[in-house]
C-alpha cells in the first residue's frame, strides 16, 4: 500500500491517535479519535470506582451469581483464568451504574446513540465491523482491517452462568433498559454489529468515550 493511499484513508475517516488517559488503578490506556468521538483504544481492566473503593472480583460462578442477586457490581476475568488479561476484564451491570463512578474524570461508558453514531461514521454493518475489528484473533476468518483503530477483540462474555462466545466482542452500553435488562453492544465475526438488551448479570467488557 503506498504512501498517498494511506494518507488517503486517515483523510476520509479522520481517525488519530492521542494520549493515554490513567485509571485510579494506575493502568494506562490508549486513545483514538474517530470522527468527532474520542475512545479508549482497548478494554477497560480496572479494579476500584473512582473513590478507592474495590470493585468486587468474583472468582467462581457461584460467587458471581450471589453478587448480581445482591446488585453488587463486580468483575472477572473470562474463565476466571488471569491468563486472559489482555482482554480486559468483564463487568456485570451493577459496576457499570455503581454510583461511585467506574469511568475516569472527563470520560464515560458509551451510551446507544454515542455507539450507534460510530458505526453509522464508519459506513455501518459490514464496513463498520470491518473497520472496529482487530486484524487477529477473531474465529472463521472474521479478522477486521482494524482501520479505525479501535482494536475490537473477541474477548467473549459471562451469560447466564457461563462463559460463551470467545469469538465476540461484548460492551455495556450507559443507555439504562428495563429492570432486569440493559443495553449492549456486540460486534461478531461474522460481519455484524448488533445493538440489543442483555441481563444485568451477563459480564461485559467495557470502553470509554470521552464526555
Amino acid at each position: 500500500m503506498n504512501k498517498f493511499f494511506l494518507i488517503l484513508i486517515a483523510s476520509i475517516i479522520s481517525i488519530k491517535s492521542t494520549c493515554q488517559i490513567i485509571d485510579m488503578d494506575g493502568r494506562k490506556y490508549g486513545t483514538i479519535v474517530i470522527g468527532s468521538q474520542t475512545w479508549t483504544n482497548e478494554n477497560i481492566s480496572r479494579a476500584q470506582y473512582n473513590n478507592g473503593d474495590n470493585i468486587v472480583e468474583a472468582k467462581s460462578i457461584k460467587e458471581w451469581i450471589t453478587l448480581c442477586e445482591n446488585k453488587t457490581g463486580a468483575w472477572c476475568y473470562y474463565s476466571f483464568n488471569r491468563g486472559n488479561n489482555l482482554c480486559g476484564r468483564l463487568y456485570n451491570w451493577y459496576a457499570v451504574k455503581d454510583p461511585r463512578g467506574i469511568s475516569p474524570k472527563g470520560w464515560h461508558v458509551p451510551s446507544a446513540n454515542e455507539w450507534k453514531g460510530l458505526i453509522i461514521y464508519l459506513g455501518g454493518g459490514e464496513s463498520a465491523s470491518k473497520k472496529l475489528k482487530a486484524n487477529y484473533g477473531w474465529q472463521f476468518e472474521g479478522n477486521g482491517n482494524n482501520e479505525s483503530g479501535f482494536s475490537a477483540l473477541p474477548c467473549g462474555a459471562l451469560i447466564v452462568g457461563s462463559f460463551l462466545n470467545m469469538g465476540l466482542g461484548s460492551y455495556w452500553l450507559s443507555t439504562d433498559g428495563e429492570s432486569f435488562y440493559n443495553e449492549s453492544c456486540t460486534v461478531t465475526y461474522n460481519k455484524n454489529i448488533e445493538i440489543g438488551t442483555n441481563f444485568n448479570k451477563c459480564g461485559f467488557s467495557i470502553r470509554y468515550i470521552k464526555d
